[in-house]
């Protein structure tokens, strides 16, 4: 085309890159969104989804971890386990969602963080049937479990709790957290 002045074309592919990055990263972000985490069983689904909005106010995603977690089965009634991540790995998230569960099964649900409720909870031989109705202890810090070689009790506190505990309501789930499991 003779006689027409050159085109001048602009082309910046900083903009296209972001929005591509920004669509895959929207449809990942779905799948790990806490409100998108299926009722676990026995939890009616309204009460579960309701509980997960409130969560996701202050956490809205969960991560790849928790993800494995709930998908293994997690936040199931009758699945206990020992939580080992490293200090700010989500072991509170877990718990949480976890507490959550057994909360909206309408069971009673302890948490223990050291050291004296470890105390305090060895005493569930004076009123067992106090006990008998909680479905899920969490045991923060439950590294002390291994005994120390200074003289420190908590280790025997820690595993007598815990035994008596699993005397009086082995229906009832544990869950262990802690960032330094041996």
């Amino acid at each position: 085309m003779e006689g027409l002045p050159p085109i001048v074309v602009a082309s910046f592919p900083g903009p296209f890159h972001l929005a591509r990055l920004l669509e895959v990263a929207s449809s990942a972000l779905i799948e790990v969104a806490v409100i998108n985490i299926d009722p676990p069983y026995g939890v009616p689904a309204d009460r579960w989804h309701h509980s997960m909005a409130r969560v996701a106010k202050k956490r809205t995603y969960i991560w790849s971890n928790h993800l494995a977690a709930f998908r293994a089965g997690y936040l199931e009634p009758g699945t206990s386990c020992a939580v080992g991540f490293p200090t700010g790995a989500g072991k509170s998230t877990t718990a949480q969602l976890k507490n959550h569960a057994a909360l909206l099964r309408d069971l009673k649900v302890a948490f223990l963080a050291p050291t004296h409720a470890l105390v305090d909870l060895t005493a569930s031989h004076i009123e067992p049937e106090s006990f008998a109705e909680i479905g899920l202890l969490i045991l923060d810090e439950c590294h002390l479990i291994h005994p120390k070689t200074d003289g420190d009790r908590r280790a025997i506190d820690a595993m007598l709790c815990l035994i008596r505990f699993t005397r009086v309501d082995p229906d009832a789930d544990l869950v262990l957290l802690s960032a330094m499991v041996r």
